[in-house]
């Protein structure tokens, strides 16, 4: 009898160049200039959210600058490297003017950085791609914060919150409830990767990380927003195949619009005197009364408000403007243009959806955003909600109906 035949197989780890071509063979060219533009503005963010004064010997306020740079080289290499056609880019422009307008007014760039990375990102733009890029930085950004802060690199600062908490401790970052949304984002991002193997292994994932964030950093917010993320994540998987898209997308749509219509009640109607008003308000740390105040004392405009000359109100990022609720920050920050825009945008997509019968999991984690959102701004942030990837298909032509997107149609003026 003869010996069976065996072929030997050994690993070889590629080097650098061979990965690099295997990177390039796999993505197109404006696929890499997408994703190094994200990573510059994860970069923005981090430098943002820590008491860091210079980075790599580099004063805070250059490196912003070189990485702001950066961004606009990458994100305008990626559009016109895609070809789009006339249908998708002038929608985009026009949207973008607004948005650009917006920035200017109110001094703040970020849902003009948002917007632009919805707009420009194709059909190839991978969700799990970018969940492993925000996975990734934000460990580094976790560990390196509160290493160097330990060293005594960085500034540990301490927020004391009207509930009579006490101190709690920043660990490096500017305030307890951005390490805390760190913790969070890298949960995120781990179940992005994951989907849909996710199982009871993750556990060992997100369970230490919500123990860390409700007794060590002490934040109440992005503890329910993990434990939500955690059962969404679970039961979408579970039900997913149970052809349940259209209740699940309802059920987002609905429940979206109450906690945006009841944000703009609280906003415009919040009343001290009244008993429920306080008592909703003192459960999520005075959040109403301040966006009542703000909305009270600088009227919104139709294309927002700066801040630059307002009051100090608290240490750290965006200080002379403390409205945590997004949705109230949207009408407060950037006017009433942008917030129809938005909203509409939310409206549309859900609707869209649900003709098309087609949840996913980016959509889903949108959804628990949308609560999140209910007391913490950075919902509006593409890089704190890379979820909100999910309405770049808005702006793509749809192939495979005669119909087509919502903005190919305002482009063409079909309706």
């Amino acid at each position: 009898m003869s010996e069976p035949i065996t072929i030997s197989r050994t690993f070889r780890c590629p080097s650098p160049q061979a990965a690099w071509r295997n990177v390039r063979s796999a993505l197109q060219p404006w696929e890499i200039a997408y994703y190094a533009a994200f990573i510059c503005i994860l970069i923005w963010q981090g430098i943002r959210w820590t008491t860091a004064d210079y980075v790599l010997f580099v004063p805070v306020y250059i490196g912003k600058l070189a990485v702001q740079t950066m961004f606009v080289v990458f994100i305008t290499c990626s559009l016109f490297l895609q070809r789009r056609p006339a249908s998708e880019i002038l929608p985009i422009a026009a949207l973008g003017l607004v948005f650009l307008v917006s920035a200017i007014v109110s001094h703040n760039r970020e849902l003009l950085l948002s917007f632009l990375l919805i707009a420009i990102a194709g059909r190839d733009i991978s969700f799990k791609r970018l969940a492993l890029i925000v996975f990734v930085f934000s460990a580094f950004l976790l560990v390196g914060t509160v290493l160097f802060a330990q060293m005594g690199l960085l500034e540990i600062r301490h927020a004391v919150d009207m509930d009579g908490r006490g101190a709690r401790s920043a660990w490096g970052f500017v305030h307890p409830n951005r390490f805390a949304f760190t913790v969070f984002l890298m949960c995120m991002s781990w179940f992005a990767m994951r989907f849909p193997r996710i199982g009871i292994k993750d556990a060992l994932m997100w369970g230490p990380s919500l123990l860390l964030i409700y007794f060590f950093i002490d934040s109440r917010t992005s503890a329910m927003a993990l434990l939500l993320l955690v059962v969404t994540a679970y039961l979408y998987q579970m039900l997913r195949s149970k052809n349940l898209d259209r209740l699940i997308i309802a059920i987002v749509l609905v429940a979206g619009c109450l906690f945006i219509v009841a944000s703009w009640y609280f906003m415009v109607c919040y009343n001290p005197a009244n008993s429920l008003h306080a008592k909703i308000d003192i459960l999520l740390s005075g959040r109403f009364r301040l966006a009542h105040e703000y909305f009270s004392n600088y009227p919104p405009s139709l294309f927002g408000t700066s801040f630059e000359h307002a009051p100090v109100r608290a240490v750290g990022d965006d200080s002379r403007l403390v409205v945590d609720n997004a949705f109230a920050r949207l009408i407060v920050l950037y006017g009433y243009v942008p917030t129809a825009i938005c909203f509409t945008g939310f409206v549309v997509l859900c609707l869209k959806k649900i003709r098309d019968n087609a949840a996913s999991f980016s959509f889903v984690c949108f959804g628990v955003m949308l609560v999140v959102g209910f007391s913490e701004s950075v919902m509006l942030s593409f890089t704190s909600n890379f979820s909100l990837i999910v309405f770049s298909e808005l702006f793509l032509l749809d192939s495979t109906r005669n119909a087509g997107g919502l903005f190919e149609r305002i482009a063409r003026c079909r309706r």
